[in-house]
């Protein structure tokens, strides 16, 4: 059985609008006029990110569970990261001196003002949530280059 809810004000009574509600809803049905509307919500791929150490103490790796880019790229500064809208978001920190990205991670190399221990979760948790949002890593402009 179909089931159309309708909200009724207290202004009338349903025995005075029942029949002409009646009717325009067989109306609007056999107009062929779509009834239901359904959209396509794009699913969150669930991002994991996870730091590494590298042999450069002033560098950390951040490795996520799926590609980010093809071929490697790498930002000395906020300039260079014109077409790099991940890039240029990380260097808003102001601890991030450079950023590298390559395949499925993003490399970080860090000024001497504040140690890994008191970023690391924070650049991480940016860059997870960054990826999640589906924003993009690198603009069209900076792939058509390669």
């Amino acid at each position: 059985q179909n089931f159309i809810p309708i909200e009724k004000y207290d202004i009338v009574t349903w025995e005075d609008v029942q029949n002409e509600v009646s009717e325009s809803i067989t109306e609007y049905l056999n107009s062929g006029k779509e009834v239901v509307t359904t959209t396509e919500t794009q699913k969150k791929v669930p991002v994991t990110v996870y730091a590494e150490s590298t042999p450069n103490p002033a560098a950390m790796k951040f490795v996520a569970n799926k590609p980010l880019a093809d071929g490697t790229f790498e930002f000395k500064n906020i300039d260079e990261a014109v077409h790099a809208p991940l890039a240029k978001a990380l260097f808003a920190f102001p601890f991030v001196k450079e950023v590298f990205i390559s395949a499925n991670y993003v490399s970080v190399l860090k000024y001497n003002m504040a140690e890994w221990q008191e970023i690391s979760m924070e650049l991480r948790e940016f860059i997870r949530k960054y990826i999640e949002d589906g924003k993009p890593v690198l603009s069209d402009e900076i792939l058509q280059k390669k």
